[in-house]
């Protein structure tokens, strides 16, 4: 058998329907599964995509575990640039931390607040819930 002929499955892990049944656990994987690691950061073509579909797909039972694909879209970067204390003095460093900080804690509260949905929520869950709901992230 040549290697060109073996099929790898998708270039892609988000399309690749197949990719849990040949998926190997590493020790990358086995720090993020036993939660000794928490956030994966990585060039693209890295696995992280491939971590995260196992991941959503081993923790889908647990409720106290959540699973958040984090990536500033361009409108939340243009958000930023209109606010003039940021855009005005900064260097580009804090810029950029604050765009993924602010991604971050919002991609988190509309996850918990979408997963509110249907459920009674108080005081911080409702905050969530909330936000999902202005940013137009849930029903």
């Amino acid at each position: 058998m040549e290697l060109r002929s073996i099929e790898w499955g998708d270039d892609s892990a988000e399309r690749d329907v197949d990719l849990l049944s040949y998926f190997i656990d590493t020790e990358s994987y086995d720090r993020l599964a036993r939660k000794s690691k928490t956030i994966v950061i990585g060039r693209k073509g890295s696995g992280k995509s491939a971590l995260r579909k196992k991941l959503e797909n081993d923790f889908s039972k647990d409720s106290d575990t959540h699973v958040i694909n984090i990536s500033p879209k361009y409108s939340s970067i243009r958000n930023i640039l209109n606010e003039k204390s940021l855009s005005e003095g900064f260097g580009e460093e804090i810029f950029f931390q604050h765009s993924w900080l602010r991604q971050m804690m919002l991609d988190s509260l509309c996850l918990v607040g979408h997963r509110t949905k249907g459920k009674y929520a108080s005081e911080s869950l409702e905050f969530a819930r909330q936000i999902s709901r202005d940013l137009n992230r849930t029903s």
